[in-house]
C-alpha cells in the first residue's frame, strides 16, 4: 500500500472531548480530528474558540459538533452523548 493510499488513523471513530472551548481540550479535539475522527467539542459556557475550531474542520472536509453540557450534570451528559450519537451513528 503506497502511502498515500493510507485512511487517517483514526477514521470511522468518533470522539467526545470534554472541555473543549480552550486549551488542552481544544489542541485534544483538533488534533482527533486531524488524524480522521469525527469529533464532539464539549463546551460549558465559553463556545467561542470550539466553535471556530468547528467551523475549521468542516471547511477541510472533517466531522464535528458542538455541545454545550456541564459534565457535573449527570443528565446533561447524557444529553452530550445522546447528541454525539444521533449525529455521528455511535
Amino acid at each position: 500500500m503506497k502511502e498515500t493510499d493510507k485512511q487517517p488513523a483514526l477514521q470511522q471513530r468518533v470522539a467526545l472531548v470534554t472541555g473543549a472551548s480552550q486549551g488542552i481540550g481544544l489542541a485534544t479535539a483538533v488534533a482527533l480530528a486531524q488524524a480522521g475522527a469525527s469529533v464532539a467539542f464539549n463546551y460549558r459556557e465559553r463556545p467561542h474558540e470550539a466553535t471556530a475550531a468547528v467551523a475549521e474542520i468542516e471547511r477541510g472536509g472533517g466531522r464535528a459538533l458542538l455541545v454545550q453540557a456541564d459534565v457535573a450534570d449527570p443528565e446533561a451528559v447524557e444529553r452530550m452523548v445522546e447528541q454525539t450519537v444521533a449525529a455521528f451513528g455511535r
